[in-house]
């Protein structure tokens, strides 16, 4: 591991190589979380960043392909940098993966009032704790969905009886770069083990 950024107030970005040939095993025990991460992913090291009163904590990645482009850069001492410097992240929410469910299937939620109409739904099967993959696909295109190709909505929703991850994905046309991001990210969220001592 290699620390990268050292803020005054204590956020910090470091990257994480993937041993060849196997996937990285992650343990963050204040995020009452392990995970693997796929060889295509390089994990990122956020510590000390501001969460708000429902969150626990935020895992960040950068794709293989663009890691090491963006660390080298000395950015502005706000807290909320670092997420410019990262391709993705994930937030682990004290919150029970029930109501995240109940959240995504209301009205407003995945289908976004009407927007996105749900295709199908299915069990993200993570190695500790329940999860499912929303698809969506749009109904009522917006104009900027349009001149993107935003088609489809996936919302991913992994966790237990005391935290979650939910994760929108908005894949851009259907070309093989959408479908390995897709790929990556089934995986990303499959390899989750929440503690489920609570």
């Amino acid at each position: 591991m290699k620390h990268v950024l050292l803020f005054a107030v204590t956020v910090m970005l470091s990257l994480g190589k993937a041993v060849a040939g196997e996937p990285q095993r992650i343990t963050r025990a204040d995020c009452r979380l392990s995970f693997s991460v796929p060889a295509e992913l390089s994990y990122i090291e956020v510590a000390g960043a501001q969460v708000s009163n429902d969150e626990l904590c935020y895992i960040a990645f950068d794709y293989a392909s663009s890691a090491g482009n963006k660390h080298s850069q000395n950015l502005p001492p706000i807290p909320d940098d670092w997420r410019t410097q990262v391709d993705f992240w994930v937030t682990i929410k004290k919150v029970p993966l029930d109501k995240q469910i109940e959240a995504i299937e209301s009205a407003g939620g995945g289908s976004q009032g009407g927007i996105f109409s749900l295709d199908s739904k299915v069990r993200a099967n993570p190695v500790r704790g329940d999860g499912y993959v929303f698809t969506y696909s749009y109904v009522k295109p917006t104009a900027s969905m349009l001149q993107l190709k935003q088609s489809r909505e996936v919302v991913f929703a992994v966790g237990d009886r005391w935290h979650s991850a939910v994760y929108y994905l908005y894949p851009v046309g259907a070309d093989s770069k959408q479908r390995t991001e897709l790929s990556v990210l089934k995986r990303l969220f499959s390899s989750f083990a929440f503690d489920t001592a609570g």
